[in-house]
């Protein structure tokens, strides 16, 4: 097991050495006999002595000697704040990151005025194409193939721990009548692959038709239960159907809700047994959310996170120099010293929060912040990325993008910006340049965290905690 001591501990200890060290020096000169044993034992007294003097020097305070002028170093320790435009070039902003179904919960969201909004999408799987139909008792069961729908429920689970926005809810289901494709619907896209691109009818989901609203309240449980008559049931029972699907739509103002799942299930009279009915339910269930609001993507804002997430990069372009004021210059007010990665003691990336574009994108939780270096450029928005650059994600609290708009965050780049100042090793890898900035977990939610951007008032910053010595000077 490794020994830990303390300083004071290691003076006694030393000073106990010595101590025997001359003991048995001196019984060499007295029981030895002869000038080579003489010499031997003076050139080990004085050794001795010598040790004695810097385990006498040596003190709790400092490690090494109590003096500190006893090897002085000509160090300063300065710092340096570069604007955004002095380190960083190539910004930009991009999107399309993770999809919406791969979050735990569809969020259900509706702005203040009204004017934004967030749904879900639910699309099942074909009904199974027969059932089994009991016939009696003591007789064997039958498939049956044909039913007549009499009716059936939807029933949608909700989040009754995590909500905002009041305590009771209004909840509409509507039966969306056109195809879409789950994983890269939007709000104005119904289908957005490589192969097909092909827009709602109307942005939000196309053509519905209401299959009504239920009033729900988080007190009440975690389920609202959408009663469905004959016809509604029949529509969404079609086994020939090409879209088995339901939007759901919030029509409380201020309302932010999780969804979980939403099951359907439809009472069935098979035509084997015309006095039974039996609960029949698709296969499978597909889900995503698709929302109105745009995020600003000017200039101005770096945008993090979202479903689909954002991403913010550039390159950086440190200066040689840089411009240092005080003592360090020796007179002028002013004076230009070399960057080195020798020099630089501690590099934080500051970014200041501004509030987001609209209410229904302001992050609701804490955003956990990633930065990355990019390891081939020229490939983004799909390009690869390093390892973190943090050990630990930044988080920041959801205030910091509404009310407390303005809190600076600053990110350690420190290793990483003496690698890049540095530059590679003879022969090896060139060192990535460009870093992006991203959500610890892609997509992270409906909300956006958005900083200030080379357009805004309050740019990114790079602080720079430098030293700049003359060398190592003896006395």
């Amino acid at each position: 097991m490794e020994r830990v001591i303390d300083q004071t501990t290691w003076n006694a200890e030393l000073a106990a050495d010595l101590h025997e060290e001359r003991r048995e020096s001196r019984g060499i000169r007295e029981g030895r006999r002869g000038a080579g044993w003489t010499r031997a034992a003076r050139g080990l007294a004085a050794g001795t002595a010598g040790l004695a003097i810097l385990a006498a020097g040596c003190t709790d305070g400092i490690p090494t000697a109590s003096d500190p002028g006893l090897i002085p170093v000509d160090a300063e320790t300065f710092i340096v704040e570069l604007s955004f435009a002095e380190f960083a070039s190539d910004v930009r902003v991009d999107g399309g990151y993770g999809l919406p179904g791969n979050l735990a919960a569809a969020i259900l969201a509706r702005d203040p005025d009204g004017a934004e909004e967030s749904t879900p999408l639910v699309r099942w799987g074909a009904f199974p194409a027969a059932i089994s139909v009991p016939q009696g008792e003591g007789t064997a069961s039958v498939m049956d193939s044909t039913w007549t729908v009499m009716g059936g429920e939807l029933v949608v689970r909700v989040d009754s721990a995590r909500f905002s926005g009041g305590t009771v809810f209004d909840i509409e289901a509507q039966q969306v009548l056109e195809p879409f494709d789950v994983p890269t619907a939007s709000w104005t896209m119904a289908v957005d692959t490589l192969g097909e691109r092909r827009a709602w009818s109307v942005p939000g989901g196309g053509a519905t038709t209401s299959l009504g609203v239920e009033r729900w309240s988080p007190l009440e449980g975690d389920s609202v239960v959408f009663s469905l008559d004959s016809l509604a049931a029949t529509r969404l029972g079609d086994r020939d159907a090409l879209n088995r699907a339901v939007r759901l739509r919030s029509q409380t103002d201020s309302s932010y809700l999780r969804v979980f799942d939403a099951f359907l299930r439809l009472e069935v009279r098979p035509s084997s047994r015309p006095d039974t009915t039996v609960l029949v339910q698709p296969l499978g269930t597909n889900r995503t959310f698709i929302h109105s609001a745009v995020p600003d993507q000017g200039p101005e804002v770096l945008a993090v996170g979202g479903a689909p997430a954002f991403r913010s990069s550039f390159r950086l372009s440190l200066p040689s120099q840089v411009t240092a004021s005080g003592s360090v210059c020796g007179g002028p007010p002013t004076c230009q010293i070399e960057l080195t990665a020798e020099r630089i003691v501690f590099a934080g990336l500051a970014l200041t929060t501004v509030p987001t574009s609209t209410s229904l994108l302001q992050p609701a939780d804490t955003v956990a912040l990633d930065l990355r270096p990019v390891l081939a450029p020229q490939l983004l928005p799909r390009a690869p990325l390093g390892l973190p650059i943090q050990s630990q994600f930044a988080r920041v609290p959801p205030s910091a993008f509404g009310s407390e708009a303005g809190t600076t965050v600053e990110l350690s780049v420190t290793r990483f910006l003496r690698d890049v100042v540095r530059g590679p090793e003879e022969g090896g890898e060139p060192v990535p340049s460009t870093v992006s900035l991203l959500a610890g977990t892609e997509p992270s939610g409906l909300g956006i965290a958005t900083f200030g951007g080379a357009g805004s008032a309050f740019p990114p910053r790079l602080r720079l905690i430098l030293t700049r010595s003359e060398g190592v000077s003896l006395p």
